[in-house]
């Protein structure tokens, strides 16, 4: 069960180690833009604009301070259970 007086022990013990010098990491989320295979992918824009688009917001988080990144395909809907070979093989190449 959840005892939030021990959130620096549990911290310590995990995220703590993947941050060893910051006391309070700050983890931003970055949101790539629709994928190929659904409803809102640019085709003008293509692969090339969903980098540009990721590559900017990565910079302006990592001005900012933030200390770690976390990518996700929030604009792909509507939602799938399964993922898509277009989404699976697009996601890594973006944060090339």
């Amino acid at each position: 069960m959840f005892d939030p007086r021990n959130v620096d022990e549990r911290f310590a013990g995990r995220t703590g180690r993947m941050f060893p010098s910051v006391n309070k990491p700050l983890i931003a989320m970055a949101h790539l833009a629709a994928l190929p295979g659904t409803p809102g992918y640019d085709p003008a824009g293509g692969i090339r604009g969903v980098i540009d688009n990721l590559r900017r917001d990565v910079a302006v988080l990592c001005d900012v301070g933030f200390d770690a990144i976390l990518f996700c395909n929030e604009n792909d809907r509507p939602y799938e259970l399964r993922a898509g070979l277009a989404s699976a093989a697009v996601m890594p190449f973006t944060a090339w």
